[in-house]
């Protein structure tokens, strides 16, 4: 059930003036990684938890910039 919180999060970022080219490799870009369990995830799955560039959620999981 991934797929409709993915589309979603493209269509934010295509509100928020990011371009349709490149949008796939844009949103891995930014997502974070290595936040999910590797036993969890089928062969070839790439271990990328979306990420929506929202301020308060650089509070969360394994962002490095420091939210004052």
């Amino acid at each position: 059930m991934a797929t409709p919180h993915i589309v979603g999060l493209a269509a934010y970022f295509m509100g928020q003036g990011w371009p349709v080219e490149g949008l796939c490799e844009s949103m891995a870009g930014v997502a974070t990684k290595g936040a999910i369990d590797e036993s969890t995830l089928h062969e070839g799955t790439p271990n990328l938890l979306a990420f929506n560039m929202a301020e308060a959620s650089q509070q969360y999981g394994k962002r490095t910039k420091r939210v004052a």
